[in-house]
């Protein structure tokens, strides 16, 4: 319900006027309104260019550093531990501790950047703190890959006298590139729908001179779902709200369905993706779209048609850019060619690069992603023993040491009924997340291969293309049900993001239980449920723990959907504490030594949650139960 009622809410509703209980038939006049913002196009553009360099970053971060952590030395231990922090800590707490430290107190900061006045370096500020979160995930998941690659073909390239960025580039990326190229258009999906870390860094500011729209400004962060957010803060018109959903769950489905074919890398799939691409050229494309879609379907037939047809967009494109300038001269229909690009060529041969420049950048990623944790920590301990509210850190030692800001948190800012508040959430998504995934899971097993496939791509689907542009059809529905103000669909969200997850894992580990078992089951006149019961059930505790550990911690750390639901201090969770002590970018007198304190607080209560869950998970023994 959750991942496909909006969209079809979204559907119904943009074609109607919706103010509170009085509603009408408004046919296209919310399509021609959009039509006719400016602003929205601006943002569309930011969006798709912000997605597209974030992912760069991210995929080629993921993979120098995973280049690293292949290595067993101190070395690669240091860099695992750092990137624990990135990985585990809720952007809510990481974002503003990075504001701390590139924007400080109106730019006085450890760089001096201001983020309220200089559009470049906050463009690209939002871009290394969205990576840098991003990247660790990649890295593990890329080590993974890495690992299953035989140690033979390493060793023969060494015998030659292949460097380590030869290595890398010539034996390592191409056994991956389908692993790759698949988590690259995950991580572009994820980062068209990126929220919370715009949100909390710079608000999506600050202005620049082509962001003037009409009556309206857009700051060179403004992203989709930035500009969405301001219009449902502002606008009461559902009906409206509903038509701009509809356009960017148009955008997110087109992304996802590109993630979808890089997967199943088969002709039909490929032909698919290039058919996209066509019609993302028609509607966003103008004229010269047009003619482009018509020479992507061309390639359809003709494969080898396709990269030069991509080169003379690729040079359009960047005429019309020079002429009109940013962000009028640019067309995010490019970008979404060049992301579809390497899904359709991903049989062919790739270019390679010479491996003498791998070395130098794995060690600045492995560097970076050190001292940049370290900076973090000790900015955290340093701010929550201050006694001032001032960022700007000027010695070793706060000069007005106090630990009075945890005594104030605790029992001034009442944030223990927050922490209360969040493990209801937390407690109750892990809960009954495992009620709903472990039956799902069975019943895909017992379908045929092609069935469970379908099925399990359907179920990440509807999540994948969730976002504040899903939330506000969302909030549509529960405010008709009367339950906005609740946790009821706080849980039901939480619920829905872990699923996919869940039931790929439990699909996973049920596959590798022997069909002997199965038989034993029957033979001892088992039916099928007694045999799920009493045998798989058992078996899959461990995997059963890991998916109601991934539920909690996102409950635990969920931002977006309280923001929009919740409407009473006394109900919010921690993220939302964290938020009204620090605020935005704009905010008049944030309260750094309370945040701080709260946030080590939630860092200390998550690590005494996870480490005792993670011990009795990994103490299990299958072979006992």
């Amino acid at each position: 319900m959750i991942g496909a009622a909006p969209v079809f809410t979204a559907v119904v509703n943009s074609f109607y006027h919706d103010y509170g209980d009085e509603r009408s038939f408004a046919g296209l006049a919310h399509y021609a309104t959009l039509l006719s913002d400016k602003g929205f196009a601006f943002s569309l553009r930011i969006s798709v260019l912000w997605a597209f360099l974030n992912t760069v970053v991210t995929v080629g971060g993921g993979f120098l550093i995973a280049l690293t952590l292949m290595q067993k030395n101190l070395t690669s231990k240091v860099l695992f531990t750092s990137l624990i922090l990135p990985w585990g800590i809720p952007a809510v707490i990481l974002v503003p501790l990075w504001r701390l430290v590139i924007h400080g107190m109106g730019g006085t900061s450890l760089f001096s950047i201001n983020l309220l006045t200089d559009p470049v370096a906050g463009f690209f500020a939002t871009v290394f703190v969205s990576s840098w979160m991003s990247v660790p995930l990649m890295a593990f998941v890329f080590t993974g890959a890495l690992k299953t690659i035989p140690q033979t073909l390493t060793e023969a390239a060494r015998a030659e006298g292949a460097g380590k960025g030869t290595i890398a580039l010539w034996i390592y990326f191409p056994m991956i590139r389908e692993t790759v190229l698949a988590l690259g258009l995950l991580t572009f999906v994820r980062s068209l729908k990126e929220f919370s870390v715009i949100l909390l860094l710079t608000a999506g500011g600050p202005p620049f001179a082509g962001g003037f729209a009409g009556t309206t400004i857009i700051g060179v962060t403004t992203t989709m779902e930035i500009y969405l957010y301001e219009l449902f803060m502002t606008t009461y018109d559902y009906g409206l709200l509903s038509a701009y959903s509809m356009v960017l769950i148009f955008l997110v489905v087109i992304a996802a369905v590109l993630w979808v074919g890089a997967r199943r890398q088969s002709v039909r799939s490929r032909a698919v993706v290039l058919i996209l691409v066509a019609v993302v050229q028609i509607v966003l494309g103008g004229y010269w779209g047009v003619a482009a879609a018509v020479a992507y379907l061309l390639s359809v037939r003709f494969r080898k048609l396709l990269l030069p047809v991509f080169l003379a967009d690729l040079l359009t494109n960047t005429i019309h850019l020079a002429a009109a300038g940013f962000p009028q001269g640019f067309n995010p229909a490019l970008v979404i060619a060049a992301v579809a690009l390497p899904v359709v060529l991903a049989g062919g041969q790739g270019i390679r690069l010479g491996g003498a420049v791998v070395t130098p950048l794995r060690l600045i990623a492995a560097v970076t992603a050190v001292v940049s944790s370290l900076i973090i920590v000790y900015l955290l301990v340093w701010v929550s023993l201050s006694a001032a509210d001032v960022v700007y850190v000027d010695r070793l030692f706060p000069r007005f040491f106090t630990a009075d800001n945890f005594r104030q948190v605790i029992e001034d800012r009442n944030i223990l009924k927050s922490f209360g508040n969040t493990a209801v959430l937390a407690v109750s998504t892990a809960l009954i997340t495992p009620l709903l995934t472990f039956p799902a899971a069975f019943w895909i097993l017992g379908r045929r291969a092609s069935t469970g496939e379908v099925s399990l791509i359907g179920v990440q689907l509807l999540t994948v293309i969730g976002g504040m542009h899903t939330l506000i059809p969302l909030y549509w529905i529960f405010r008709q049900a009367g339950l906005i103000g609740s946790y009821i669909p706080l849980v039901m969200i939480y619920i829905a993001h872990t699923v996919p997850f869940a039931i790929f894992t439990m699909v996973s580990f049920l596959r590798s239980v022997p069909q002997s078992f199965r038989d034993a089951a029957a033979l001892a006149g088992a039916t099928p449920f007694g045999y799920l019961r009493r045998v798989l059930l058992p078996l899959s505790a461990p995997v059963i723990g890991v998916s109601m550990m991934a539920a909690f911690i996102g409950a635990w750390n969920g931002f977006l959907a309280p923001l929009i639901f919740l409407t009473d201090d006394a109900r919010y969770p921690i993220s939302l504490a964290f938020y009204n002590l620090i605020g935005t970018i704009g905010s008049a007198a944030p309260k750094w030594g309370l945040f701080a304190a709260a946030s080590a607080i939630n860092i200390v209560a998550v690590l005494a949650v996870m480490i005792p869950a993670t011990r009795s998970l990994t103490r299990t023994d299958l072979h006992h139960v």
